[in-house]
């Protein structure tokens, strides 16, 4: 009998939402109900020029070396709607069992 690898997948979502990077575009989009000051001052982690905050770039770098410690390998990307789904795999190792997902 042929002894083929085996593979597990794990998946998450980034939602992406491309009409919202700034308040004036938001504002817009809520066709003026909310000025763009008072959206810039009720979401301020989102709006506010913060030079303390890690840039995204960053944060997707920490995320993604997290997983490759863990075994996991970038498989795939695509977007469905509004979600980019990304794809880890790594092979699967029969005595293994923490992270096994049952459906």
């Amino acid at each position: 009998m042929f002894n083929r690898k085996k593979w597990e997948y794990h998946v998450i979502n980034v939602n992406v939402d491309k009409n919202t990077s700034n308040p004036e575009t938001a504002s817009e989009k809520f066709k003026g109900a909310l000025s763009s000051e008072f959206i810039k001052k009720e979401f301020p982690q989102k709006y506010n020029n913060n030079k303390k905050s890690i840039h995204p770039a960053g944060q997707l770098a920490k995320f993604l070396n997290k997983l490759g410690q863990e075994g996991w390998e970038l498989s795939e990307t695509f977007e469905l709607d509004k979600m980019l789904m990304i794809v880890f795999r790594r092979e699967f190792l029969e005595d293994d069992n923490k992270d096994k997902i049952n459906i």
